[in-house]
């Protein structure tokens, strides 16, 4: 199956399918570079590629469609599940920020009174 075959069946024309592989192309250039100029090492290279996979399929999507525009009432159930998700989000990253704060004065703060204990 030749690459024009497959890039037919998705509603790929040559540019886009060019450039998708410059893209990819990039990001393994940026990949290596990185790993070349740090410590890290790849301890499972499937880890390394789901990221690149998501996001260029996400890009992708964007880029290629072009979703009806909706009624009022879908309008605005998308954005009550925007602002659902995006509220979720959030208290994700507050918890994630402040617990391991509050985590951190306790201890010191139980360490502090075991020094006036000590000392």
């Amino acid at each position: 199956m030749s690459s024009t075959h497959v890039g037919r069946r998705v509603g790929l024309d040559a540019g886009s399918l060019r450039l998708g592989l410059a893209v990819v192309a990039l990001e393994a250039l940026l990949v290596a570079a990185y790993f070349d100029l740090t410590t890290a090492t790849v301890t499972e290279p499937r880890y390394l590629v789901y990221p690149f996979v998501w996001i260029n399929a996400g890009v992708w999507a964007v880029l290629r469609t072009t979703p009806r525009p909706g009624n009022r009432l879908h309008r605005l159930l998308g954005l009550s599940v925007a602002v659902g998700y995006f509220l979720v989000l959030l208290a994700v990253l507050l918890v994630a920020v402040v617990s391991p704060r509050v985590e951190l004065v306790e201890v010191e703060s139980e360490r502090d009174e075991q020094e006036d204990e000590d000392g």
